[in-house]
């Protein structure tokens, strides 16, 4: 399994809020932190004052993994993240790093895209779009924020993998058993550190089926 060494975690942190600000004060709008990712190993948000706030401590690891072999190109490779959803009052999310990690792999002959997911060196989950069975796929927009949703089934299982685009970053990972989102998973915000998604790969329109997804939420 090829490794890929990570530098340091880049985390904005919003301090203020408001509709108008004058040069001087903008900087203070927010406040970028870089801290060694053997610091972190927890993230949460909270709001104050309507303001969404990170929080992060502890250890993780300094090394991202991928399982994409030598005759694949990396489309994504992406920590994993639970979403715990309002942990408690005034914190609208957490998330808390695994040692999961999801690698998508297309073909250099373009002839499959891999979806692989596992823990450490082992994968625990893999599916494959082919041009005889393959993944569906979505384009989710929601105000300033759109998602390029790739999903396939297995059994009573979905799987969608998000690519967050315009005001949004990061890749998600939604896991239904039937019509129950029964694991919510996200990479985290910084491309490079969190996540990589492939710069300017085109996947193959063979690949794919466009398809509205049977959840609302992905919809």
């Amino acid at each position: 399994m090829k490794r890929l060494m990570l530098a340091t975690l880049s985390v904005l942190i919003l301090t203020a809020c408001g509709n108008k600000v004058s040069p001087s004060s903008e900087r203070n709008l927010v406040t970028k932190i870089e801290m060694n990712t053997t610091e972190i190993s927890s993230v949460e948000v909270n709001k104050v004052n309507g303001v969404a706030q990170l929080i992060i401590a502890d250890q993780i690891s300094e090394q991202a993994s991928t399982y994409c072999k030598a005759n694949e190109i990396i489309y994504i490779n992406t920590k994993i993240n639970k979403v715990e959803r309002n942990p408690s009052k005034d914190v609208a999310y957490k998330l808390t790093p695994t040692n999961n990690r999801l690698s998508m792999c297309l073909a250099k002959d373009n002839s499959y895209l891999s979806y692989r997911y596992g823990n450490g060196d082992t994968v625990t989950l893999e599916n494959k779009a082919t041009t005889e069975l393959p993944f569906s796929r979505y384009y989710q927009q929601i105000g300033r924020m759109g998602k390029d949703i790739l999903f396939f089934s297995n059994g009573t299982y979905y799987y969608y993998v998000g690519i967050s685009g315009g005001m949004g970053r990061g890749i998600s990972i939604d896991v239904y058993k039937g019509d129950e989102l029964i694991s919510e998973l996200f990479s985290g915000n910084t491309i490079g550190e969190d996540f990589f998604l492939a710069p300017n790969l085109i996947l193959p329109s063979a690949l794919f089926s466009e398809k509205k997804p049977p959840h609302k939420k992905m919809q």
